[in-house]
């Protein structure tokens, strides 16, 4: 199946379609075959809260945690997040899911591959992955507000590199 999620401020009217409710704030629309075919709404304190398609599932960023959900069967669980939510990357056919304090890369089913709550102690962002697809460059808050640094992770292992140490190109 191919599904899209388009995010909505409002809906017309599809009372018609399913409605998954985690919070209050956000509403998405996922897209089955080009007919609507969930509506979602979402939200917590969290300005970071979100949702992406993964392969077949729904996945939602909330607060401190991420909830999957098999779009085939509707099937959800969920997984805790270190400190708060922050953003989902998608490389390589891996999920990869940020938070306050570090990063959480999944394979294409979802299983965990590696986990490193030790990067930040306040944000972290994937900023992109180097030309040869072997590390994440990440942007992690050590002393907030706004001391940001820049490190070099391994995107099969978790394991951080220096940069002088890595011989590709960034």
């Amino acid at each position: 199946m191919h599904y899209n999620i388009i995010e909505k401020d409002q809906y017309e009217d599809l009372s018609y379609v399913k409605k998954l409710s985690f919070g209050c704030g956000k509403n998405y629309l996922i897209i089955k075959e080009e007919l609507p075919y969930i509506r979602l709404e979402i939200g917590t304190d969290n300005p970071f809260d979100t949702a992406c398609i993964f392969r077949n599932y729904l996945c939602i960023g909330a607060y401190d945690k991420v909830i999957f959900v098999d779009l085939d069967t509707l099937k959800s669980h969920s997984m805790k997040i270190e400190m708060y939510f922050g953003y989902f990357d998608i490389l390589n056919n891996w999920l990869f899911v940020s938070s306050g304090v570090g990063i959480t890369a999944l394979d294409e089913n979802l299983n965990v591959v590696w986990q490193r709550n030790d990067l930040a102690v306040d944000g972290v962002i994937i900023n992109r992955v180097t030309e040869d697809k072997k590390y994440l460059e990440v942007s992690c808050e050590l002393d907030p507000p706004g001391d940001w640094h820049t490190k070099w992770i391994d995107i099969h292992t978790g394991e951080e590199t220096e940069r002088e140490r890595y011989n590709g190109t960034f």
